[in-house]
């Protein structure tokens, strides 16, 4: 797309100014606005998906370093039936203990290839990292 929205920018700078759509309007500003549409819609999109990795990368690394580690037991496997990429999201109920905290519930999403869900099973102990601000913000060490 953002090849697309280049052409039609680069285009609009090659047209010749007294060019006309078939309503009257200018072609030239049509290519721009088209272009900038195409480039821009999807440089923006690239640029969301970015800040969403590096935001929930430096969540996963400020939780590690700052975090209490506890140790959480699924007691419930459910599959959402969302599939994203071939990945299905799973919606685990994890029973989270911590040292110094009393062991609360807690649901979490994440997605995984269909083959690893079994080994999702009920009682499965995993690696949590609890911020110790707020307790229902956890980082899950995912098999």
């Amino acid at each position: 797309m953002v090849f697309v929205g280049t052409a039609l920018i680069i285009a609009a700078y090659f047209a010749p100014p007294e060019a006309q759509t078939n309503d009257g309007y200018q072609l030239k500003l049509f290519l721009y606005i088209m272009g900038g549409l195409f480039a821009g819609s999807t440089l923006l999109l690239l640029l969301f998906f970015f800040l969403f990795s590096f935001c929930r990368d430096r969540k996963r690394d400020r939780l590690i370093a700052n975090g209490r580690r506890g140790e959480a037991e699924i007691t419930k496997t459910e599959l959402t039936g969302v599939t994203v990429g071939g990945r299905s999201q799973v919606k685990l109920l994890l029973k989270i203990s911590v040292f110094d905290r009393p062991p609360f519930m807690l649901n979490y999403f994440f997605l995984t290839d269909t083959g690893e869900i079994k080994n999702l099973s009920m009682g499965r102990k995993l690696v949590v990292y609890v911020d110790k601000e707020n307790p229902k913000n956890v980082w899950v060490e995912t098999p």
